[in-house]
């Protein structure tokens, strides 16, 4: 945990920057206009006052080129770098894109050699930029040059300039700890340790919300409302938002409130953030927006066979192909991986059953720490939870097995009851971004075949492991068909194993499928045995169990990526996933 009492500087440290700095002479600051509403002060002190929340606009019809804001230190004083935050901060990313930014400023600073001019551009981001000096200076004037075009505003803003952020000004930090020291001080951060813990009880309470609410929020920006003023008073502008920092307790009470009104708040904060305060800021940032996501997603017209969601008959593939299958009675079982969880869908199109944990928000994906994500179902490793469910396929008997991002097993029957729960000790690891890859569930009589990377391992529903080979290639695409295991590596070959002990039979097919394109495959069969092979180009072949060419038909008339399929009991619809819906393709010819 941080603390406020940070702000008191070692007394080394204070000599130190004293003599580099010098004691400040008075500053003088300037600009060519100002934005003036008679309500908001756009000022050229706001951008000198330590506060990014509050900022200068200049005053002129247009986008503001060729407007300038200017600071006098009133003498040469040794500055290292200048950082800028140019754009309005006020209120977090989206007041940031409503009003124009700075793009391109020239920096023109006054030297004990005379003028000195350095072009500086500004990525269109919500951060401070630097810019390095390394001399003595009297003057800096920011000229605009080019801006962001706001979405709804013209007028241009800098909510501040700060020189040798954060670096602390000598002789001012040893008059405010001084003032920390006394008496005075104590009894300030008493009352306002008092009025935040008040602020937080009364948000808890829903008494005063939204003031209360306020009140943590500013705090989580600038610290105390006391602090701020003493700064005010005791710090020279240029230097004071060194002497200003977000109030880590503030946050976490915010945090506790689960209030995404807070997001602006913690982006602020995370704006005048260094250091490694960055990274948990914007993680904290990131963790809340997911939160959002997860709140606003409370739909109850899901359409049928899926859309793009977290409700219950929504799918998440999150760009990875979303497994599927169909059972005796003619419902649909999908892997919904983003969403961590399994699904069925009645036989027109309506979610009716479920296998996961409650809607939450995942930390990890594939088993890497990534940004948090929205998810219906929390990733979990209890008993009917899932680490990204990659595959499910129905066996014999309606058993279904499910295999997870983490080499997870768990198997049950039809009524969603578990029945086994097991890992395959393979080496092989499972990434995103595989397409229509492994791993891969199949099936024959009480047996699910795994296919991982180049292995193929058998285990009953409970566990039991029945058979393991390794066919020496990476295995693309496959499935049992009457017996024998047929396979896709690369090409367009499909290759056929003796199940028993991975003995290679050949190719299965007398010629290769044609060339169409594509990359990924998936594959599937049905009652009377026939093959299925569905490309990412869009098309559909079809044989029969002894290999012979049947048909073919085009499910899509564009390539749809990361296709996966399954076949009706009455063999007169083909089932697809693309693009988080369930598509169905007429077979009846």
């Amino acid at each position: 945990m941080r603390h406020l009492g940070l702000l008191c500087s070692a007394v080394a440290v204070l000599a130190l920057a004293t003599t580099a700095i010098g004691r400040p002479a008075k500053v003088r600051i300037e600009a060519s206009s100002s934005y003036d509403d008679g309500e908001t002060d756009r000022g050229a002190e706001m951008a000198f006052d330590g506060r990014i929340d509050t900022s200068w606009s200049e005053g002129q019809a247009g986008a503001g080129i060729d407007e300038w804001i200017q600071i006098d230190l009133g003498a040469f004083v040794d500055v290292g770098t200048l950082s800028i935050w140019g754009g309005n901060f006020s209120d977090g990313t989206k007041r940031h894109g409503e009003h124009n930014r700075v793009k391109v400023a020239e920096i023109v600073l006054t030297t004990e050699d005379g003028q000195e001019t350095r072009t500086l551009e500004f990525g269109d981001r919500f951060t401070r930029h630097e810019l390095r000096v390394g001399k003595p200076l009297r003057k800096v004037r920011l000229v605009i040059k080019e801006v962001y075009q706001g979405s709804i505003f013209d007028n241009t803003h800098v909510a501040e300039i700060a020189l040798d952020y954060p670096t602390r000004l000598g002789e001012a930090s040893v008059k405010l700890d001084k003032w920390m020291e006394g008496k005075e001080h104590e009894a300030a951060a008493a009352e306002y340790e008092e009025a935040r813990s008040a602020a937080y009880a009364g948000c808890k309470a829903g008494e005063d919300y939204s003031a209360n609410f306020k009140f943590l929020a500013r705090a989580a920006i600038h610290g105390p409302p006391y602090l701020i003023d003493k700064v005010g008073e005791l710090v020279p502008a240029g230097y004071r938002g060194s002497f200003l920092d977000f109030d880590e307790e503030a946050i976490e009470k915010l945090q506790r409130l689960k209030d995404v009104n807070v997001i602006p708040h913690l982006e602020g904060a995370g704006a005048r953030a260094t250091g490694d305060d960055v990274y948990w800021v914007e993680d904290l940032v990131k963790a809340f927006r997911a939160h959002e996501v997860l709140i606003s997603s409370r739909r109850h017209n899901i359409p049928a066979w899926g859309a793009t969601g977290l409700e219950v008959g929504a799918l998440n593939g999150r760009d990875e192909p979303l497994s599927i299958d169909v059972n005796s009675e003619g419902r649909v079982v999908v892997a919904d991986v983003g969403n961590n969880r399994i699904q069925w869908f009645t036989t027109d199109g309506r979610a009716d059953k479920v296998i996961g944990r409650e809607a939450g928000i995942a930390w990890s994906w594939f088993g890497e720490e990534g940004d948090p994500y929205a998810t219906g179902a929390a990733p979990g490793a209890d008993a009917g939870e899932f680490e990204q469910p990659v595959y499910a396929s129905v066996g014999n008997y309606d058993v279904l097995a499910v295999i997870d991002s983490t080499l997870r097993v768990q198997t049950f029957d039809d009524e969603a009851n578990a029945q086994g729960d097991f890992l395959i000790p393979a080496s092989f690891s499972v990434h995103p971004g595989r397409g229509c890859a492994t791993p891969i569930i199949t099936w024959w009589g009480d047996v699910f075949y795994f296919l991982l990377g180049s292995e193929v391992w058998g285990f009953s529903p409970t566990g039991d492991k029945v058979v393991q080979f390794d066919t020496g290639e990476t295995i693309l695409a496959g499935v049992v068909l009457d017996g024998k295991l047929l396979v896709r590596h690369e090409g367009t070959e499909i290759i056929e194993y003796a199940l028993e002990d991975g003995f290679k039979q050949g190719k299965w097919l007398k010629k290769p499928l044609d060339n169409d394109g594509s990359e990924d495959w998936d594959m599937a069969t049905d009652a009377e045995d026939n093959l299925y092979v569905a490309t990412d180009a869009g098309w559909i072949y079809i044989f029969n169990k002894r290999g012979k060419f049947v048909r073919k038909l085009q499910a899509f008339d564009n390539p749809k990526d990361r296709m996966r399929i399954a076949v009706s009991p009455a063999m007169d619809t083909l089932y697809v996933t693309a693009e988080d819906a369930i598509h169905q393709v007429e077979l009846v010819e």
